[in-house]
């Protein structure tokens, strides 16, 4: 079963109401008059629309900085940094583009079985 994209960002990155009531919810973080080295060029960080916290395990946690301070120390094209928050719009996209099948998935193990079917193909 192939994945709508449309419906999968849509669901993904359209909220129906606000997630934080207004009195509450955070100010818009003011953009920096320019980005290093580059006074026309927006950083990248501010061309994304959405904030979304989610939990995971300590060992979670632990493995995706482990991956970050690798990807890091091991290029030698510094073009951009890449965070935490890198590697998991890479997750979203790479699950974008699996073939997944969301038939009757009853809980997080059933669709990590699901997923890693979908990625060893």
């Amino acid at each position: 079963m192939s994945l709508d994209k449309a419906k999968v960002k849509k669901n993904l990155f359209e909220q129906t109401g606000p997630a934080v009531p207004a009195a509450t919810a955070p100010a818009p973080v003011p953009a920096p008059a320019q980005a290093a080295g580059d006074p026309l060029r927006t950083p990248k960080f501010l061309t994304f629309e959405v904030k979304l916290s989610i939990l995971l395990t300590a060992g979670q946690l632990e493995y995706i900085e482990r991956l970050v301070h690798e990807i890091m120390r091991n290029r030698s094209v510094k073009k951009e940094r890449i965070t935490k928050n890198t590697v998991l719009r890479c997750l979203v996209d790479l699950l974008q583009a699996l073939p997944l099948d969301t038939k009757d998935i009853a809980d997080e193990d059933e669709l990590r079985r699901r997923l890693l079917a979908a990625v060893r193909g």
